[in-house]
């Protein structure tokens, strides 16, 4: 049941009460208005234009991170050649440090984003992000950019790691497919697109500028964290009414230490324990470390053994990034076609409805 916060005043019109201000009253739910549907705090009414800015500066961000973890990739032999090595395992890391910032980034993003809201993240990762991918380019030893690589790569996974939440929060699931699509470009296009512009890059003006390339500035997101808009409306009700007994109703409980550990055991609880989860997650894992090792075996197969410059290395990787993106157009189309048949069905949507497709494409990468 959700909870209407407003009284009527003898005119008929709505405000808040202001009958009590003792410090100790009984804790008052805080929810959105009602009818819940047409309350315009509450991110799933916002208009089309609004949710789709917001979507499409995700879908940028989400690009762009991943532009610049196989960036590096069309430059290695000539990042080998100024810090003098020839190790391949060197060479190799150059490139996958930054995914290996994308294993370890979320540990740490995701529970902090339960505590202080996706939006604060957003703001701090890519601000992280800016400064780690400069020092990048400034490194002066291989060891100093094989770190920062990782840093940059803990910083910009954020944008993944809660990009989907924030979809959520805005879309109904009859509708997320397409919007899920458009938001996973950026993670499975993004690094085939990198080595193709760094190709370029690279032969005109060095290796340094492949990294310089992906900085960004500041974008600005609209808060769509429910916990967090309902706790700001209840802190809100709280300085207007002087009743304390406002809380937002799908506050937390727990200290924030509770909460950061609470995120981390859940998902791997569900890991452990779950068979559909953990199936899904090796699975991804599985194509994702094939993905990253064409990356980084790409460069060295077509300029060593077939004479390509740094151009034509970084043009080879056009083909998979192809096929990514019809994959992608194909499932959010399909995916959003199978909800909305269910919905005119009355029946309850599952997140297990999507597997089909899953089940159909999953052989043809082996």
């Amino acid at each position: 049941m959700v909870e209407n916060l407003s009284i009527q005043n003898d005119g008929g019109e709505s405000k808040i009460g202001h009958d009590s201000h003792d410090l100790s009253s009984p804790m008052i739910p805080v929810f959105w208005d009602e009818p819940t549907d047409q309350d315009p705090n509450n991110p799933l009414n916002w208009s089309f234009r609004r949710k789709w800015s917001i979507i499409s500066v995700l879908a940028l961000l989400s690009l762009l991170t991943p532009v610049a973890s196989s960036m590096m990739a069309p430059g290695v032999p000539l990042i080998l050649e100024e810090f003098q090595t020839d190790s391949q395992q060197v060479a190799t890391f150059v490139v996958s440090a930054f995914v290996l910032g994308f294993a370890v980034g979320p540990i740490f993003i995701a529970p902090l984003s339960e505590l202080y809201g996706r939006n604060k993240i957003y703001h701090t990762c890519n601000t992280l992000f800016v400064i780690f991918t400069i020092a990048c380019a400034l490194s002066s030893s291989m060891g100093m950019l094989i770190a920062f690589r990782f840093l940059g790569g803990m910083a910009g996974v954020a944008v993944i790691t809660c990009g989907s939440g924030t979809i959520v929060d805005m879309m109904p699931p009859e509708n997320r497919g397409v919007a899920m699509s458009l938001w996973s470009v950026g993670p499975l296009l993004g690094p085939v697109i990198g080595p193709v512009c760094a190709g370029f890059l690279v032969e005109a003006l060095g290796w340094r500028w492949a990294g310089s390339a992906t900085i960004i500035s500041f974008l600005v997101f609209r808060k769509t964290y429910a916990p967090e808009l309902l706790e700001q409306k209840a802190a809100r009700l709280r300085k207007e009414t002087g009743n304390m007994g406002y809380k937002s109703k799908l506050k937390t409980s727990g200290t924030p230490r509770q909460v950061f550990l609470r995120a981390i055991v859940r998902p791997t609880r569900m890991y452990f324990l779950s068979g559909l989860v953990a199936t899904m997650a090796t699975y991804i894992a599985v194509v994702y470390g094939f993905l990253y090792i064409l990356f980084t075996t790409f460069t060295f197969v077509y300029e060593d053994n077939y004479g390509y410059s740094s151009e034509g290395a970084g043009l080879s990787f056009i083909a998979g990034g192809v096929g990514n993106l019809l994959g992608l157009l194909t499932t959010g189309v399909v995916s959003d076609k199978i909800m909305q048949r269910k919905k005119a069905r009355n029946e309850t949507p599952q997140p297990e409805d999507k597997i089909s497709l899953t089940i159909i494409f999953n052989e043809y990468p082996p």
